[in-house]
């Protein structure tokens, strides 16, 4: 979906220093911008030049368009439809009228001015028939005025426009950080919106992906509810309706007894009985609702009784289905293109509420094993790595197919082989094993710089990957003793004083062997060079040039992802391995 936002005040030039202009700062705009990026859209955003200088306001995948006057607006807004997008939210605001501007500058001796306005032209009458199929959004705001005149005056906005909405609020209700609003369609139900401005943004978002995508039938879920209870927010149990009710954008709730949900924060819910009839757990559901932001990917948490609760935005209510069989079919194809047969029917894989793989389950000797395949456009990006985090969590062993040529990769995150079960083979997770071995590494962390201390290995069962310094730990030490000895004896770096920022716990395997690693994020100021050593060829490497770094232990690799995903974001793109 490609979608157009305006945003932030124009700037109607009096002379060469001076303008007409208006207290919008755009942060409604950039909110909707933000959200539409989370879920997954092509955004542009046309920005006045105060909120275009702000990208700390902004996603970094929002390309951004500066403009300042109307007309640079309007000549922006003609660039940007001339392929019509899916959506356009007329965030920005427009003055209606223009002065003659004055060469040079205006002498200030007079006690009176008088300047000349011109009415400037209504760029939102012009859109419909340039984008015919477009969704189409405006915004009202008054002042001082009624409940009832506020929202006519929306209706008015949306029938003189062709519009598809309207978010109209009063610039008397916007005190503090609350921004209430009301969504007014051309046709069903008002929405009354109540929170700050990202919330705002988020239900109006929510409202435009509902329009675009209609529904589907029951019977597009398809397979899906063979492992789903679908539930409508409004049909839960009394007390969850309440709350759940009160979630912007949240469509449904999946009750999910058999798949994989890789969960959000926090995570687990110490309660065991039937979750449509508990009031407290309903509260946290609500909570994570809104912590985690319905339009960012939903949420997701696990049960204490062994099911997993996943909330499914509006938004996502509409293509789940359909990516529920794409999952299934390109998992099938892969199967065959690898002449494996299917073990079983498909289960979801789920990063909250999106599908990013399918997997099957098959009972062994150590009990139920799964076996999991991710989609293409989920790998590369971590999802592989928690994948096998909860297999672990939950004690859950893999079976991996000697045709798949994966069984490396499982080795190498400390899974264990257990037996052969035909053309598989079954593999225990890390928290499965009684052998192994504590050890601990350190990351040297230069925040000035956003730089790393890596090396190269140049012996060991990973001679020649790139890893932090590290290695077994010995009795009686602590990690961080342990850490900073191994850091001296591989780098020539001594710290008197070391304070952990971070630290991780990461299981990696070599051989036979498993290594339970205690990782130590350490900041350091005028961070000290290395020296050589036997061990590794170590230097400090910026956060940004992580990607290009192959061959990299998985431990390590897991650890930079968290750093880079916590990493502040500077325009021109993120960290290369978030």
């Amino acid at each position: 979906m490609r979608a157009v936002v305006t945003a932030g005040g124009t700037r109607e030039p009096v002379d060469d220093v001076r303008v007409l202009t208006n207290l919008s700062t755009g942060r409604l705009g950039a909110a909707c911008a933000n959200a539409l990026a989370r879920a997954g859209c092509q955004v542009t955003l046309l920005a006045a030049h105060s909120l275009a200088s702000r990208p700390d306001w902004l996603d970094p995948r929002i390309a951004v368009v500066p403009f300042g006057s109307t007309a640079e607006l309007h000549a922006a807004l003609l660039a940007a439809t001339q392929t019509p997008p899916d959506a356009l939210l007329m965030a920005a605001a427009v003055a209606d009228y223009t002065p003659a501007r004055a060469a040079g500058k205006l002498r200030s001796q007079a006690q009176t001015m008088t300047l000349t306005l011109t009415r400037t032209p209504k760029l939102l009458a012009g859109l419909r028939d340039r984008c015919p199929d477009t969704l189409l959004v405006g915004f009202k705001l008054l002042s001082g005025v009624s409940e009832e005149t506020l929202i006519e005056t929306a209706r008015r906005q949306v029938v003189d426009n062709r519009l598809d909405l309207c978010l109209a609020n009063d610039l008397q209700d916007l005190v503090g950080s609350e921004h209430p609003a009301w969504i007014v369609p051309d046709e069903g139900p008002l929405v009354h919106v109540q929170g700050g401005k990202e919330q705002t943004a988020e239900a109006l978002v929510q409202a435009v992906l509902a329009r675009r995508w209609p529904a589907d039938g029951p019977d597009a879920w398809g397979p899906l509810r063979a492992v789903a209870t679908i539930h409508d927010a409004q049909s839960v149990q009394p007390a969850a309706a309440r709350l759940l009710s009160g979630v912007p954008g949240l469509g449904a709730v999946l009750e999910l007894p058999e798949a994989i949900v890789l969960p959000s924060a926090p995570g687990v819910v110490p309660w065991t009985g039937d979750p449509r009839d508990a009031s407290q757990l309903t509260a946290t559901v609500a909570r994570q609702a809104w912590l985690s932001g319905t339009g960012a990917g939903g949420f997701a948490l696990h049960l204490a009784g062994g099911a997993d609760l996943v909330g499914v935005t509006l938004g996502a209510m509409r293509f789940l289905p359909t990516m529920w069989r794409d999952t299934v079919a390109a998992w099938r194809a892969a199967l065959a293109q690898a002449g494996i047969p299917a073990a079983g029917a498909p289960l979801p894989v789920f990063d909250a509420d999106r599908i990013i793989g399918a997997c099957t389950r098959k009972q062994t000797e150590f009990g139920d094993a799964w076996a999991v395949w991710l989609r293409p456009d989920a790998r590369g990006s971590g999802h592989g790595d928690r994948v096998v985090a909860e297999l672990s969590a939950q004690h859950r062993p893999t079976w991996v197919h000697d045709r798949c040529g994966r069984a490396d990769w499982f080795a190498e995150r400390g899974f264990q082989p257990g037996a052969r079960d035909g053309e598989a083979e079954v593999y225990l997770p890390p928290s499965m094993r009684e052998d192994l071995i504590d050890a601990a590494s350190v990351c040297l962390l230069d925040p000035v710089r956003h730089s790393v201390l890596l090396g190269r290995r140049l012996g060991g069962p990973w001679e020649g990957s790139w890893a932090f310094p590290g290695g077994r730990s010995q009795s009686p030490e602590t990690p961080l003793q342990a850490g900073l000895r191994v850091l001296e004896r591989e780098t020539g770096i001594a710290l008197d004083e070391a304070v952990p920022l971070q630290q991780h716990t990461v299981v990696v395997g070599a051989g036979s062997s498993g290594f339970r690693v205690s990782c130590l994020v350490i900041p350091v100021i005028d961070a000290p060079q290395p020296e050589a050593t036997d061990a590794m060829d170590a230097a400090w490497v910026p956060l940004r040039q992580m990607e290009h770094l192959r061959p990299m232990t998985a431990g390590t690799r897991r650890v930079l992802r968290h750093l880079c995903a916590h990493e502040p974001v500077r325009r021109g793109g993120g960290s290369g391995l978030a």
